[in-house]
């Protein structure tokens, strides 16, 4: 529970950093890959954060931990 936690609060971070880069004052060829980079970190991460909650909360495995 506490690394789906922790997952969705770094894609929230990523996301900050994400829209960081886009108010960056470099051109935006210098910005491709931090933004492709941040981007597809924070999908991966939220992807994570929303399955282990799916899995952790259903109610089969809820029976089989009590």
């Amino acid at each position: 529970m506490q690394k789906a936690s922790l997952s969705g609060v770094f894609g929230i971070l990523l996301v900050l950093s994400f829209v960081g880069n886009l108010i960056n004052p470099l051109p935006m060829e210098a910005k491709v890959m931090p933004l492709i980079v941040s981007l597809l970190s924070a999908i991966v991460l939220f992807t994570h954060c929303v399955m282990s909650f799916i899995v952790l909360l259903n109610s089969d495995n809820v029976r089989d931990f009590e």
